[in-house]
């Protein structure tokens, strides 16, 4: 019985090492970069469901497709936003969190 404890102590350390581990932002994307994306989707009504929406976002940052896509893989992954549609999703954090 004296081993069931160190078993114990030995499966919480194995799982908290296994713990996911937060995803690692895409090459050439800043910080300023996601404030930038999350404002431009926060003034598209924190909602992309189409192209209007998409226009607005791409408008507002200027940024390219690949890093646009890259941007939203991260956010996802992070858990910041959800899909909606095959092409749309919604922010889930800063001043969208509230409408989400």
């Amino acid at each position: 019985m004296k081993s069931l404890p160190a078993l114990l102590a030995v499966l919480a350390v194995s799982a908290c090492a296994t713990a996911p581990q937060p995803p690692q932002r895409p090459a050439g994307v800043t910080d300023a970069d996601l404030a930038l994306f999350r404002s431009a989707v926060a003034q598209a009504g924190c909602r992309v469901g189409g192209p209007r929406e998409a226009e607005i976002v791409e408008a507002r940052t200027g940024f390219e497709d690949n890093k646009l896509r890259a941007i939203t893989e991260y956010l996802a992954a992070s858990g910041e936003m959800r899909e909606t549609s095959p092409l749309g999703f919604v922010l889930t954090s800063g001043p969208c969190a509230v409408t989400a």
